[in-house]
């Protein structure tokens, strides 16, 4: 591609200015002429690269745009299945909020059942215990009652009786005794 550069260059260098064409260095007079030339140069001879190389990018370019369009659609599919995880999770987690209320609530019946249960224990336990501190302080007060009034019958019995009641008292019991018991029953 050089070689045919330099060839055009070379015949248009050695045109003579009297034949009508020549190279003109002025840019200024000639710049329309030189860039047609210029243009035309590189139009026939780099029109292959300048295609191969639009391809290549186009090609790029697609290629980029297909990679984009796959990530795009993993992540949409990610996207979606992330959306699933999110929604499963959402209900088993409501799942789980109202199976732990329901515990709850099951759990607090249970135990209030329990302290109604122990309330009542404690109380029936509580009358237990009154009663039987009741009857032992009756029975206790009774024994104490019986031994006084014993005690006290018989200190006035000894102070009122002489020996001679005595035996006549004696006597008189023996004599009731005596009545009660048959001679079939000795």
């Amino acid at each position: 591609m050089t070689d045919i550069l330099t060839n055009i260059f070379t015949i248009l260098s050695r045109m003579s200015l009297a034949e009508g064409f020549g190279f003109n260095t002025d840019i200024f007079e000639t710049n329309i002429l030189n860039l047609a030339v210029v243009l035309g140069i590189l139009l026939t001879s780099g029109r292959e690269f300048f295609v191969s190389l639009l391809q290549n990018r186009q090609q790029n370019i697609l290629q980029s745009i297909n990679d984009a369009d796959e990530r795009y659609k993993e992540a949409a599919e990610k996207l979606q299945q992330a959306q699933n995880e999110f929604e499963q999770a959402k209900l088993e987690a409501d799942q789980i909020l109202a199976q732990s209320k329901k515990t709850a609530s099951e759990i607090e019946v249970g135990l209030m059942n329990l302290i109604k249960e122990d309330t009542k224990k404690l109380l029936d336990m509580k009358q237990a215990t009154i009663s039987f501190e009741e009857e032992k302080a009756i029975s206790e007060i009774r024994r104490q009652v019986i031994r006084l009034a014993l005690q006290r019958a018989l200190e006035q019995s000894k102070s009122r009786l002489n020996r001679r009641l005595q035996k006549r008292v004696t006597r008189l019991n023996i004599g009731l005794l005596g009545r009660l018991v048959t001679p079939n029953d000795v």
